[in-house]
């Protein structure tokens, strides 16, 4: 059982371990940890070097190596050495560095191909690929014939609105390519403009467009109904040879039908709609995989009965706050592959239902609370019948409001909804009305594989009224201690735990640490607990010293665990999770 660190942070560059033989039965809580320089082995070290069954490997990430993207990660990051405790450790190996020298007088990059410099020019907004012009006679024409096109305004609507609009004209006059293969335009839309914007998008269509983004803005907090928005010229509407379309503040009023053939990918924010306009949308579009709908309102049904769209993510809604308004929203899609339900739902409470071929689902939402043991009880009922509904599911991630919702059922004894996931990723912070929750998570999914808490995630917690909170009032840090829970059978196939964003304070560990313990003495065939220290930012490393994170691996070493090949790294190297 052993303990990394790994760190791409020069200057932090010791890692130890302890690694014990498999005879040992339980780890020596006197285990000590050095974080001084990695040459130098302490006195009390040297001392345990008489056990043959006991060596020790020290986890360095050099000072004197760069980065090098074409090395793997481990490459990188760590370099192990196994030496005998009795023996002086081997010098560190310098890298030789080669000078090379090239002639400041020759333009290599004008010497690349016009097809390598347009692709380079694509990625660039196309404010700063047509200052490109002016380099040289080789440069003055090149970007009229970059395949992307994208206009972008920043500031205010009366700070150069009118410039920008100017630029935007003067540049698709000089434009010089057939084929537009990306178009957008991102800036806060006025009425006056309509013609303008119509020009631009007749452009982009009589180029061929293949993407269009239509990426107005108002003030965040709108309804969908308010503000100015751009109406959608009828053409677009029969236009086919659009692949991905996004629309923010736009007015999506089809005259007539929808024929967007080859559309796969369709994004919609910030939209008033309605279920018969969803349901054309999609007869429309025949071959659609993917649909996200970001603060649009009107929506009551989605029945996906498309074959071809795998994923549906609906972030945020906009409720009219009409008392007569439907107050639930039904999902449903026997083909899709994928659901999203995010953000801020109102009042809208989900259902969904025949969605047998979703493979991974985000619970990721919350309601408008109201201090009712009435309304406990419905957000209750609606959780235990969508965690039914997708009991089959094999990747199932779930936000704190959520979690909290289950620690309601749990404290009032009712039984874990069971799950098939073998990936469960928590979105959570961490608090004591967490904790139920997740317990009633673990009881039910007996195929877990995977475990994410994601402690980076906002702190979106259930508004819990004063008198059941005081009713069921229980201490976080003896939870785990005070419960008789039984996870044996429920952890016997857990393999991965990864905590990202983790803090090393009181307020944190108290409650992590004997859910760690938990896991680790439940899980006979865990792997690896990977520990994500959260940042201040990307460049100044860990958000606490190392001696922090030390103290909490040697608690965690001290604890009895079911697995002997069980690894506890504590990386800054944030890999997929």
């Amino acid at each position: 059982f052993h303990i990394k660190l790994k760190s791409k942070c020069c200057g932090q560059n010791l890692c130890f371990m302890e690694e014990s033989s498999p005879s040992h039965v339980s780890p020596n809580p006197s285990h000590s940890y050095n974080s001084s320089d990695s040459d130098r082995t302490s006195n009390s070290e040297r001392s345990r070097s008489s056990d043959p069954d006991r060596e020790t490997k020290i986890y360095t990430f050099s000072e004197e190596r760069g980065y090098n993207s074409n090395e793997s990660v481990n490459d990188i990051f760590e370099e192990v050495t196994s030496y005998n405790s009795n023996q002086p450790p081997p010098p560190r190996k310098r890298l030789k560095r080669t000078l090379i020298t090239v002639d400041q007088t020759l333009d290599l990059i004008s010497a690349l191909p016009d097809s390598v410099l347009l692709h380079i020019l694509s990625f660039l907004p196309t404010e700063y690929a047509v200052t490109t012009g002016t380099l040289s006679k080789r440069w003055q024409y090149l970007w009229t014939s970059v395949p992307n096109l994208g206009f972008r305004h920043c500031g205010s609507w009366n700070e150069g609105i009118r410039e920008f609009v100017s630029f935007v004209n003067q540049t698709l006059l000089l434009y010089g390519c057939s084929n537009v293969r990306k178009f957008y335009i991102d800036f806060e839309y006025q009425k006056c403009f309509e013609s303008r914007v119509n020009c631009w998008v007749r452009f982009a269509t009589r180029h061929n467009v293949e993407e269009l983004d239509l990426r107005f803005y108002g003030e965040e907090d709108m309804y969908p109904s308010d503000g100015e928005h751009y109406t959608l010229p009828q053409f677009i509407y029969t236009y086919a040879s659009l692949k991905m379309l996004n629309l923010r503040f736009c007015e999506v009023v089809p005259n007539g039908v929808i024929n967007w053939r080859l559309l796969k990918n369709l994004s919609i924010s910030y939209a008033r709609l309605s279920n018969d306009l969803v349901e054309k949308i999609l007869s429309g579009s025949p071959v659609l995989e993917c649909l996200e709908l970001y603060r649009c309102g009107g929506i009551s049904r989605l029945d996906v009965k498309s074959a071809s769209l795998k994923k549906l993510v609906i972030n945020d809604y906009w409720d009219s706050w009409d008392l007569n308004d439907d107050v639930l929203l039904e999902i449903s899609g026997p083909n899709m592959e994928s659901l999203g339900i995010l953000g801020f739902l109102y009042r809208k409470k989900c259902r969904v239902r025949n969605v047998s071929s979703l493979v991974e689902t985000t619970l990721n939402f919350r309601l408008f609370e109201f201090d009712s043991e009435n309304d406990y009880e419905e957000y209750r009922s609606m959780l235990r019948a969508i965690l039914q509904n997708l009991h089959h599911v094999k990747e199932l991630t779930i936000g704190t409001w959520l979690i909290q919702v289950l620690s309601i059922c749990k404290m009032k004894a009712l039984p874990s909804p069971l799950s098939k996931c073998h990936y469960l990723k928590l979105d959570t912070y961490l608090n004591s009305w967490d904790l139920p929750g997740i317990a009633s998570l673990l009881h039910g999914s007996p195929d877990l594989e995977t475990l994410v808490i994601n402690m980076n995630s906002l702190d979106d917690t259930f508004g819990f009224d004063a008198d059941f909170s005081s009713s069921y009032d229980f201490d976080g840090r003896k939870y785990w201690t005070s419960q008789k829970m039984n996870f044996r059978d429920s952890l016997l196939n857990l393999k991965t735990v990864k905590l990202v964003g983790f803090i090393a304070h009181h307020s944190v560990t108290d409650l992590l640490v004997p859910l760690l313990q938990i896991l680790l003495k439940n899980a006979s065939v865990l792997e690896r607990m990977v520990i994500y220290p959260q940042k201040r930012n990307h460049s100044r490393g860990w958000m606490h010293g190392t001696e922090d994170f030390l103290k909490v691996g040697q608690s965690l070493l001290s604890f009895p665990r079911s697995s002997p090949h069980a690894e506890i790294i504590f990386s800054d190297i944030q890999d997929s999770y």
